[in-house]
């Protein structure tokens, strides 16, 4: 776990890849690495998404990132893991997903807005915090928020 937290410190932008057709997610993650990205999240509305985050992992040999991005709840996260995911992504604080990805050793980023989500998550074992959707509010909030919370580490999302 905390190889795949200091890779994602390090390369801090992750590509979001929702909805695509399950051919495509290949080639994509492909040209992705090819342009300089190691940190890819796959929906969990995608298709196929345990077989393509499996398939992901084999090609890319930790050479690339795969994590599982829109996981609502444990059940799913433990899904995502299973098939190989190394950080699990939700748009929610949902302390039982955070539970189960903190069981398995995998990162958890669950995403709040609020000052009071963003602590809850970070009290409930999030690794990152992703403050979601960050554009409604602007880069300003994310400093402020630092401000009581320079300890938390917060991914702004969206925007």
């Amino acid at each position: 776990m905390l190889n795949t937290l200091q890779k994602m410190t390090d390369h801090k932008l992750v590509a979001i890849v929702r909805g695509a057709d399950p051919d495509d997610v290949m080639p994509i993650a492909e040209a992705l690495y090819d342009g300089g990205i190691r940190l890819m999240e796959i929906t969990m509305d995608t298709p196929r998404v345990e077989t393509i985050i499996s398939e992901l992992n084999n090609a890319f040999s930790g050479e690339m990132l795969v994590g599982a991005g829109t996981v609502l709840d444990a059940e799913s996260a433990k899904t995502a893991i299973e098939a190989g995911a190394t950080f699990i992504i939700s748009p929610t604080v949902n302390t039982e997903t955070i539970k189960m990805t903190k069981r398995y050793g995998v990162v958890s980023i669950p995403g709040a807005m609020t000052p009071t989500e963003i602590l809850t998550a970070y009290e409930h074992g999030a690794d990152l915090v992703k403050v979601f959707p960050a554009q409604a509010m602007g880069p300003g909030y994310v400093k402020d928020v630092r401000g009581p919370f320079p300890y938390i580490p917060l991914m702004p999302t969206g925007g």
